[in-house]
């Protein structure tokens, strides 16, 4: 029985570090860096509104269109649209959306494929992931409820570089 506050011995084990991506979870380990940390990329929280992009690998700041309608984003992954009343968030230049369901927290264990991703339902602490323009991959939080007449969406990301 593993007990809080005692060291135990789990003998020849293999632990998932997925869950440390979730926003607001700190995980600590003894020992050599894992693999799995030394690629992280770029992480941060952005609110993304609607009809702007963002690029995942990098710290996302927005890209949203100026005075004439048009988004300058060539490296962007992801964007927030609307069709009729529903919210979705839609890959673009090459980037894909898991296709998973229900969602997952292991975005080493998913399909990808899918251009857009319905909203309606999702919120605070649902997760998905996306495979980048350049090949990461990025593991997404809401950090929000998604609020049906909202024009923005609340995201944590965290992005790794591909496997070597």
């Amino acid at each position: 029985m593993v007990e809080a506050g005692r060291a135990t011995a789990l003998g020849d084990i293999r632990l998932s570090l997925s869950g440390c991506d979730a926003p607001g979870t700190i995980c600590d380990y003894f020992g050599e860096v894992p693999d799995f940390f030394k690629r992280i990329i770029a992480e941060g929280n952005v609110v993304l509104t609607f009809r702007c992009a963002i690029d995942l690998d990098r710290k996302a700041e927005p890209v949203c269109p100026g005075r004439d309608g048009v988004a300058r984003a060539p490296n962007t992954d992801i964007r927030l649209a609307r069709e009729n009343t529903a919210l979705y968030l839609v890959a673009e230049n090459g980037a894909e959306i898991s296709t998973a369901e229900p969602l997952t927290s292991d975005c080493s264990r998913v399909t990808y494929g899918n251009n857009r991703l319905a909203l309606a339902g999702l919120g605070l602490g649902v997760d998905f992931c996306v495979q980048t323009d350049r090949g990461s991959v990025s593991h997404v939080f809401f950090t929000g409820d998604v609020e049906t007449e909202s024009n923005a969406v609340r995201l944590w990301y965290v992005t790794r570089m591909s496997s070597p």
